[in-house]
């Protein structure tokens, strides 16, 4: 079972169990996450041809930020089998409640509600914060500015919580479509 809804299945991939279940992430040298991890398996339209067997204590942890890779190698070279896959917040948070992943790597505000602890043995960490904001090469932009259209903006997907932050944000200001 993929790791992710919707994701590629064929090619090199990684394996892991989670429970009684084996998931597997396709590795995809443009996301920088496992460039480099060697392949477990091959996949083809889900179907997995094993190349050596799974590691029983592999971890897979899901997120956007390009820490988990460097982690995920760091731990690697240490021993441990860490499975960093690149997903949104919502993507990861929907991989972790479905079984499909041990951990989420999540973006959003204090007492947002992104991840629900229904299972007693979950636990959540602060790991950081910093403010959101957007990056121009030519100049600073106000918020107005994109809300009217004057700037033009490429948006993260939907599920993504930079994305919803920008969308509060405009909505805070009166913008009338902030899709």
């Amino acid at each position: 079972m993929p790791v992710l809804d919707g994701a590629p299945s064929s090619g090199p991939a990684v394996v892991a169990r989670i429970g009684d279940r084996q998931v597997f992430a396709m590795i995809d040298p443009s996301d920088g996450l496992n460039a480099w991890v060697g392949a477990d398996a091959m996949a083809d339209h889900g179907r997995l041809r094993m190349l050596h067997p799974v590691r029983e204590d592999t971890f897979v942890v899901l997120g956007c930020d390009p820490a988990l890779g460097l982690a995920a190698a760091m731990l690697r070279g240490r021993g441990h089998a860490v499975v960093a896959v690149h997903a949104s917040s919502a993507q990861a948070v929907q991989a972790v409640q479905a079984g499909r992943a041990h951990a989420a790597c999540v973006h959003g505000p204090d007492g947002y509600g992104l991840l629900s602890r229904p299972e007693s043995a979950s636990a959540g960490w602060r790991m950081g914060s910093w403010y959101v904001g957007l990056a121009t090469l030519s100049r600073p932009v106000e918020l107005e500015e994109v809300a009217v259209g004057r700037v033009p903006l490429v948006r993260r997907e939907a599920s993504a919580s930079s994305q919803q932050a920008l969308e509060r944000a405009l909505v805070r200001i009166g913008a009338e479509d902030v899709t």
